[in-house]
């Protein structure tokens, strides 16, 4: 349940890094622009926006898990024990966490939609 809490923020800072890093290294080598990418790095491009897809399909499961368990948790709530001297979380604790988890996996895939617009909306190295 926690995957869709934890896990895109993640996702996004590795996308985030990753084609910032690639990108820059492919247009900027030693800080001397270019108009097109290095000799060898002309397929960068795709491995930007595999990046980019990976890590939107990886939050869209965390929207999905969330999603699942608020569902079942609202169907089915489940009930507020202890067991065994633990206390185990009750319906609102659970219920808090899917839709957390709904929130912050939309909210993250949304933004690496985003962030994966310019590979789309600049040209090769573009200075802008």
């Amino acid at each position: 349940m926690l995957y869709g809490l934890l896990i895109p923020p993640f996702a996004w800072a590795i996308e985030l890094y990753l084609n910032f890093g690639l990108a820059s290294h492919a247009c900027f080598p030693n800080e001397a622009p270019r108009a097109s990418f290095l000799p060898g790095w002309e397929g960068i491009w795709t491995v930007l926006v595999a990046v980019s897809i990976v890590c939107a399909v990886i939050c869209a499961i965390g929207l999905m898990s969330s999603g699942y368990f608020w569902n079942r948790f609202r169907r089915d709530p489940p009930l507020a024990e202890e067991i065994g001297g633990v206390s185990y979380p009750s319906q609102g604790r659970l219920q808090a966490f899917a839709v957390s988890g709904l929130i912050i996996s939309g909210l993250f895939t949304v933004a690496i939609l985003f962030d994966s617009l310019y590979l789309w909306a600049l040209s090769t190295c573009s200075q802008v």
